[in-house]
């Protein structure tokens, strides 16, 4: 008796795993786009959560500069400055050149408006005026 298969099963079996791949593969990319613009928005959050806790610390009220056209941030006290670690095909966008986010140590802070664009999708970051908890509405 003879085992194997023959070319048809082999042909119909290798058109079902191309059928499988090219339905898979839109819903990989969307989730490395998601990933790209989650990313970008964690990388923004942190710089800003950095400045809020160094107000808290220091007693002095901080403010970070974004430069969104060129993805770099200064933070005046401690003075640093330092480029924004963005994705590939991810960018800043505000409402401003360049847009200021300040921290009071007691709590309060204030904002300009920022966003993380990627993909045609953006994700906005919040900062509390009362509390100065920094947000991002990343999906």
């Amino acid at each position: 008796m003879m085992r194997g298969a023959t070319l048809m099963e082999v042909v119909v079996v290798l058109v079902l795993i191309g059928i499988m791949a090219a339905v898979a593969t839109p819903a990989f990319l969307n989730s490395a786009r998601g990933n790209d613009l989650r990313d970008g928005a964690a990388a923004v959050q942190r710089i800003l959560d950095r400045a809020r806790v160094t107000a808290r610390l220091s007693g002095h009220r901080v403010t970070v500069t974004l430069d969104a056209a060129n993805a770099r941030y200064w933070i005046d006290a401690p003075a640093l400055t330092g480029a924004i670690e963005l994705p590939a095909g991810v960018s800043l966008w505000s409402d401003r050149p360049r847009a200021r986010v300040t921290f009071q140590p007691s709590g309060p802070a204030g904002a300009d408006q920022i966003a993380v664009l990627a993909h045609g999708r953006s994700a906005t970051l919040n900062v509390d005026r009362l509390t100065g908890e920094v947000t991002n509405d990343a999906r």
